[in-house]
């Protein structure tokens, strides 16, 4: 029997403290029982689980990792982000974090699921990848003191970069706009917030498409300032409002108020619209 005692082992990357701690020796690892806590000196995470179980990947080496199957609270204190998911790695040498399967996070601002997360305290970056058959999910909240949900994104892959305030979609990106069923899709998209952690501008590449309503915006590259309600549109930017109005440009900017839409330009292009559709005073 093992002494009821608290084993503490300090790394330069994380700390643990276990109730016990057996080392298995056919097994070559090592066994941590009871209100076991990994946390870093920097109060970045922290992980509370029951039971947990520290490999080490070579013989004679410092190299292993713990992992932990069984039901654990983790926590990204910076972002006040609780993850859940099947297996929970901590990977010494690489100084990160594993959630592999059925990944689950929510915060104050936002919610999320995915197949996989790696979490980089050193680098401040978080990436979320998705499935086989399922994208990334994302449901974003631009008033956190409010229950509603602003924006649902889809993706093949989003990393957080905590450091530069953006969030960075790569891969059959899709963003709607839950109040209004706005939405737009592109290759590569990324958020960025302001220092209240509320989205201030969307930039866009590879493929942007806009849609609302009857109304279609297309372009190469696209920016869109939430509060000037301004989408800044550069590369084969093409516009069209149902059969009544189509226009084209090498670069344009839409303000958008409401479901109107006014289109200036600097370049030329091609103005196509029916006059049948067109209000005359």
């Amino acid at each position: 029997m093992f002494a009821q005692k608290k084993e503490t082992s300090k790394k330069k990357f994380f700390h643990v403290t276990s109730r016990q701690m057996s080392w298995l020796q056919k097994k070559k690892q090592y066994q941590l029982l009871g209100n076991v806590v990994i946390n870093d000196s920097q109060k970045r995470f922290i992980l509370k689980t029951d039971q947990a179980t520290a490999y080490y990947l070579k013989k004679s080496s410092s190299i292993y990792l713990i992992e932990t199957q069984k039901d654990f609270l983790f926590t990204i204190l910076q972002e006040n982000l609780a993850i859940t998911c099947d297996t929970f790695q901590v990977w010494k040498e690489e100084k990160k974090l594993a959630c592999l399967h059925n990944v689950q996070g929510k915060s104050p601002l936002y919610a999320f699921a995915g197949d996989s997360l790696y979490y980089f305290p050193t680098d401040k970056k978080i990436i979320l990848q998705r499935a086989d058959t399922k994208p990334v999910v994302i449901e974003y909240n631009n008033e956190p003191l409010t229950p509603k949900i602003d924006f649902r994104v889809l993706a093949d892959r989003v990393v957080f970069l905590q450091a530069e305030n953006k969030l960075h979609l790569e891969g059959k990106v899709e963003v709607v706009n839950l109040l209004n069923s706005d939405y737009f899709s592109a290759g590569v998209v990324d958020l960025f917030f302001n220092e209240k952690n509320s989205v201030k501008s969307i930039h866009a590449q590879d493929h942007f498409t806009f849609h609302q309503d009857d109304q279609i915006a297309t372009a190469d590259m696209a920016t869109y300032i939430l509060d000037q309600k301004k989408l800044v549109l550069s590369g084969n930017v093409y516009a069209k409002k149902g059969d009544a109005f189509q226009f084209s440009s090498q670069s344009a900017i839409i303000f958008i108020d409401g479901a109107s839409w006014h289109v200036q330009t600097n370049h030329s292009g091609t103005l196509k619209f029916d006059i049948n559709d067109l209000d005359v005073n």
